[in-house]
């Protein structure tokens, strides 16, 4: 099992995650806007959900799969604003969808990166819903129901919901990969 932990604090990513349909704002050293609280660090990431259908970061290691049974918690401090529009109803990617509105919400998924677009299909997710606002919070979503898996490489991360096009703003801040 190999831990993983990125604060974004310093310029050298420990974690280095890439985007998919992320806004131009998304950026990994963003000023926290409220360093009060649980978190006061300097920095955090700024998540920019855009009108994509499934807006995102992600990170997948290279070399091994996820060893789940040791290993299957994964901790994220977050910040969702009250600032995002919570209540307009948005275009969908399809009928499955049964709620089109931006959410507070904070979903992690462990994926296996060997199956390309497919990956979903077999995907294992642990979803906050219904967040509170204007405040940090510490999140553990925990995999240990899986953890005979050994197949997973990529972990994703998404705020607000999925396949609707609404748009918002969320952080995160120290994510650890662990026990």
């Amino acid at each position: 099992a190999v831990e993983l932990a990125e604060d974004f604090e310093s310029e050298e990513a420990e974690v280095e995650f890439s985007f998919e349909d992320m806004g131009p704002l998304a950026s990994p050293g963003y000023s926290n806007p409220a360093p009060l609280g649980l978190n006061t660090s300097a920095r955090v990431f700024m998540y920019q959900k855009t009108t994509g259908f499934y807006s995102n970061i992600f990170h997948v290691v290279s070399g091994y799969k996820f060893d789940l049974s040791t290993q299957n918690k994964i901790r994220l401090k977050v910040y969702i604003p009250s600032y995002n529009d919570y209540t307009t109803e948005n275009t969908k990617a399809g009928d499955w969808i049964s709620d089109t509105r931006l959410q507070k919400r904070v979903t992690v998924k462990l994926q296996n990166n060997e199956l390309g677009g497919n990956a979903y299909t077999t995907q294992s997710d642990v979803s906050y819903t219904d967040l509170e606002t204007d405040k940090w919070l510490d999140l553990t979503f925990d995999f240990s129901s899986v953890s005979t898996r050994q197949d997973y490489d990529k972990i994703v991360i998404q705020f607000g919901g999925e396949g609707h096009s609404g748009t918002g703003i969320f952080f995160m801040d120290d994510f650890s990969f662990s026990e």
